[in-house]
């Protein structure tokens, strides 16, 4: 076998296949405007389909294992990306419809040519059943494994092997599944910092523009589940700045990869996390706001849970410039529906408020004044305390414990001794609590200690009285009323205006939200 022979021919084939779009639109669709996001109805391009059935024979020649080798970055990363871009396909539309076109292409063993002509099928049943079994997917899912079975790089092959759905997928989310063990299997056989991962990432970066949304999904998957294997030096350049490129892609899948890549910042070298975190942490605050309904990622969870991890690991200076604007993002999330949604953001409210604590100075017992806390960051304390007592009261038990956390660190924020210790001593992450004692005995505090507050907690607590949780609508009632018995600045006209709005509650659908409201009237026109 003339090996220069070879290699030319793997060099066209790859070029070929990588600079050709892999799939095309129905012909019924041709005319009308194309729907980016209906891949089931999309076929595979016959010119790099075919290449792919021929490229499955060739990895087989254990004669052609060192021109492999040498073009490993190359195929690899070819292979990865049609590898994505062929999930949902269906075979060439000459494949069906031409009456020669089977015979072109290369059918894998398991692909009988013969059915084609049983029973005498003069055009078209048998045909169509044997490009039937031509699954793109398939095809390309047998070359990517037969490659890497040739050069012996057994661990990255069984990652593809273990996954039989994935040539039956009808979406990407198979693909983003097997991302994980795929870079860890890649990190193992060549080593995460060696120099032919070097080349591999660099290769892989010609993707990350591609104006195929599937090759930019492969490479930009790729980048950011190598970022948790703690590469160093050119290998993180390349992946971190990829991953940066990546935020402003027109698809949220590339979008919400690149944040869970940016948010692993914290794995690298402490030289790169600090040239890093700035970068990441503007990429994840504005992820907060990046939601689409129709993508599988949820960027905007993503983005929480990666800055809760990246603030256990950068200086405290470094996230100053972003604290308000992050609690400002963060805080809508406190009422949505999703518990997970919610228990990120009432976590990473707690984080931020933990990070500003490591910046200020102890006093006795660990205590501070709160007078090295800006006016902005107070005013976001006020604006999230009630907010955080009432959902310390939900049912929900992680919503519990995220509000048990951060509540602490906003006390002890505040600068308040009297609360600061009420929380740290009664506010145990697995302990039980008696939230109606608590909160009694936590509003008492209030008074004492935030007198000139109290307006601005009844104020925040109003529009939790149409609370899509009943319990949460019941204890903003009795709230407002315990805060009123503890308001030397009473507002008359103010309070019956509340009070009304308590009063609309005595209709309300559930049994236990009026007799709560019964109690807060109770409070406001009452002793308590």
């Amino acid at each position: 076998m003339d090996a220069d022979l070879s290699g030319i021919i793997l060099d066209n084939f790859i070029g070929a296949v990588t600079s050709t779009c892999l799939y095309e639109q129905p012909q019924q669709q041709q005319q009308q405007q194309p729907d980016p996001t209906d891949d089931a109805a999309r076929t595979a391009t016959l010119h790099p389909f075919a290449i792919v059935c021929v490229l499955r024979e060739m990895f087989a020649c254990a004669e052609l294992k060192s021109e492999m080798q040498s073009r490993f970055p190359e195929i690899f990363c070819m292979l990865l990306s049609t590898l994505a871009s062929y999930i949902t396909l269906l075979p060439p539309y000459s494949v069906l419809a031409q009456p020669n076109a089977a015979g072109n292409v290369t059918i894998p063993k398991g692909g009988s040519r013969r059915s084609a002509k049983a029973n005498g099928a003069p055009s078209g049943s048998g045909k169509e059943a044997a490009a039937a079994k031509l699954s793109p997917c398939q095809i390309v899912l047998d070359a990517f494994q037969t490659f890497l079975d040739t050069l012996g790089m057994q661990q990255i092959s069984l990652v593809l092997a273990v996954c039989p759905d994935l040539a039956a997928s009808t979406d990407l989310n198979s693909f983003i599944e097997i991302l994980t063990p795929l870079g860890v299997a890649t990190a193992s056989e060549v080593g995460i910092n060696s120099a032919l991962m070097r080349q591999l990432v660099t290769t892989m970066s010609r993707y990350v523009s591609s104006p195929y949304d599937t090759q930019r999904i492969a490479s930009t998957g790729f980048y950011a589940h190598l970022v948790p294997l703690q590469p160093y030096g050119e290998t993180a350049s390349v992946i971190m700045l990829s991953l940066e490129s990546s935020l402003n892609d027109p698809n949220p899948l590339v979008r919400g990869l690149s944040i869970r890549g940016l948010a692993y910042v914290c794995s690298l070298t402490r030289h790169d996390i600090d040239k890093y975190a700035t970068m990441c942490l503007t990429s994840l605050l504005k992820g907060i706001e990046d939601y689409n309904e129709r993508c599988f990622i949820n960027i905007p969870l993503d983005s929480m849970r990666g800055l809760s991890r990246v603030l256990q690991a950068i200086e405290p200076a470094k996230f100053e410039p972003f604290q308000v604007s992050s609690a400002i993002r963060i805080r809508p999330f406190f009422e949505k529906s999703s518990t997970e949604l919610r228990e990120s953001a009432i976590l990473l409210f707690g984080d931020l408020c933990g990070l500003k604590l490591k910046q200020l100075p102890a006093g006795e017992a660990g205590q501070h004044d709160g007078a090295d806390v800006s006016e902005s960051l107070v005013e976001q304390l006020r604006a999230n305390l009630c907010s955080l007592l009432l959902h310390l009261c939900e049912q929900n038990s992680m919503i519990a414990r995220a509000c048990k956390i951060t509540l602490k660190n906003v006390c002890a924020l505040l600068g308040t001794a009297k609360m600061n210790a009420l929380a740290q001593n009664h506010l145990l992450e697995h302990g039980q609590l008696q939230c109606a004692v608590f909160l009694k005995d936590f509003v008492k505090l209030i008074g004492e200690e935030l007198q000139e507050w109290i307006n601005d907690f009844i104020d925040a607590c109003l529009p939790l009285l149409r609370s899509q949780w009943p319990e949460i609508r019941g204890n903003a009632a009795i709230l407002i009323g315990l805060l009123h018995c503890q308001n030397a600045n009473v507002k008359c006209q103010h309070m019956e205006q509340i009070g009304h709005k308590i009063s609309l509650l005595l209709k309300d659908e559930c049994t236990s939200v009026r007799v709560s409201a019964s109690e807060a009237l109770g409070y406001i026109y009452g002793e308590m």
